[in-house]
């Protein structure tokens, strides 16, 4: 797999801003910093839909699903079993395969429901699915983009 490395540098700082406004609402108490939860979720989940276009060649669209789809089926489990045990470790709940799909599903839309919060009624997502699944995409295209540089040695 060819890792577009434009692409993934820009995930990976997408990612470091969604991280630290998650940390921010993680410390605040009673619940002052809620507001941060939008722009969290909005920086996370097109972290995520980047990781997923810099292994894909920059396919286009925001459906998280769809772009997880595009995977070959061994990334695919790759991704499902990193994100298992993210999760756990993270939510100290057990997930399967098929809780995966419910989740990804549910989140596959997150950057553009998000981004427009204000014109939904309900919006809903699971923060520690979308933190464990964005932790398996760094992961593994981190592994790409080594074997990429690497290999121009």
């Amino acid at each position: 797999m060819v890792v577009d490395c434009k692409i993934l540098n820009t995930a990976r700082e997408f990612y470091k801003v969604g991280i630290q406004l998650y940390k921010d609402i993680s410390i605040e108490v009673n619940g002052k910093n809620w507001v941060k939860l939008i722009p969290t979720i909005v920086n996370l989940s097109f972290a995520a839909e980047l990781y997923l276009k810099s292994m894909l060649n920059g396919e286009r669209g925001h459906d998280l699903n769809h772009l997880f789809n595009g995977l070959s089926k061994e990334e695919k489990e790759t991704i499902i079993d990193m994100t298992i045990i993210n999760y756990q470790n993270m939510s100290g709940q057990q997930i399967d395969s098929e809780t995966f799909g419910e989740l990804l599903k549910k989140a596959k839309d997150a950057f553009y429901n998000w981004r427009y919060f204000y014109e939904m009624s309900i919006i809903d997502i699971d923060l520690f699915f979308l933190i464990s699944f964005l932790k398996s995409l760094q992961a593994l295209s981190s592994i790409y983009s080594f074997k990429e540089d690497n290999m121009k040695e």
